[in-house]
């Protein structure tokens, strides 16, 4: 049991961090209907710039905040070199899917230049741990339970109550009808781009300071925030954050039960199960059946 609540809360943890790639990658892809792989490139920028600006002497925590809004530049240099003119050509989805792929190809062969294939390990001060009852708790763990739920509620309030916000999330629906409006969607793609940018750049730091950066790892957490997303509903913004939860805890608990190798076959083992039975994902799946009029 000990061993059980260990692994859970490791989980969580873990689940905490695929929130914010979640988030980043359901920006793009609900508000810009951008399938966004170049963020697999800007999780490696990240993680690799953490390393190199920790390697300069720069506390772990400055170099994270400098690393986020470095990366929500990157993205919106991506937006506006790459995205929008090809949105105002009217290219096909399949064509901008393709430029994204290249310019993680371009991030990850480019960084490799520079960085080599070697994992680079970071040392911060965030790794003392505390005991609570079994479960043993480190630093960066809480640190990033805390950011989390901090920009979880911070999203959740600002779509609420804040109009930019809400335009931003609008794009989704009808970008068209913005313009017409009066509404500069240009601002807004970019907006949602930084904050997709920052949110991924945030989560390569975490887990950069946790274990390290491999300059080949941005594909995997990119494709992680694309399994949360489907998970969650690719409309909901709480359902991402479920999605997130739910496979970093089912991923520490088959460290337990099989093998750490099975990690990611299960991962998308889940993902072709919702796609099969529960498409529209775990959050409609539930409204719809409480919404269902009973026999």
């Amino acid at each position: 049991m000990n061993l059980f609540l260990q692994l859970f809360f490791n989980g969580l943890a873990s689940g905490c961090v695929y929130v914010l790639l979640s988030l980043g990658f359901g920006l793009a892809f609900y508000c810009l209907r951008v399938f966004h792989i170049a963020l697999g490139g800007i999780y490696i920028v990240s993680g690799l710039l953490l390393y190199s600006i920790c390697q300069s002497g720069i506390p772990a925590w400055i170099a994270v905040i400098m690393v986020t809004c470095t990366a929500g530049g990157l993205a919106c240099a991506v937006e506006a070199s790459v995205y929008y003119p090809m949105v105002q050509r009217k290219a096909k989805d399949y064509t901008v899917l393709i430029a994204s792929l290249g310019m993680f190809i371009v991030f990850e062969n480019g960084l490799v230049l520079v960085y080599g294939n070697e994992t680079k390990m970071l040392i911060s001060n965030l790794m003392p741990a505390i005991q609570i009852g079994s479960i043993t708790i480190s630093l960066l763990q809480a640190v990033e339970i805390g950011i989390a739920g901090v920009i979880v509620f911070f999203m959740i309030c600002t779509l609420r109550f804040s109009h930019f916000f809400r335009l931003m999330w609008a794009l989704g629906d009808d970008p068209e009808l913005l313009s017409i409006y009066g509404h500069n969607v240009r601002v807004l793609r970019l907006g949602v781009m930084f904050l997709s940018g920052a949110l991924t750049g945030l989560g390569a730091g975490l887990f950069s300071l946790e274990g390290g950066i491999d300059p080949h790892i941005g594909m995997h957490y990119f494709l992680i925030a694309v399994v949360s997303v489907i998970l969650g509903g690719t409309g909901r913004l709480q359902g991402w954050v479920l999605g997130a939860l739910l496979l970093g805890i089912l991923q520490s608990l088959t460290v337990w039960k099989i093998s750490v190798r099975w990690m990611d076959v299960i991962t998308f083992i889940v993902l072709v199960c919702v796609l099969t039975y529960r498409s529209q994902g775990l959050i409609d799946s539930i409204r719809r059946a409480e919404e269902a009029p009973s026999a």
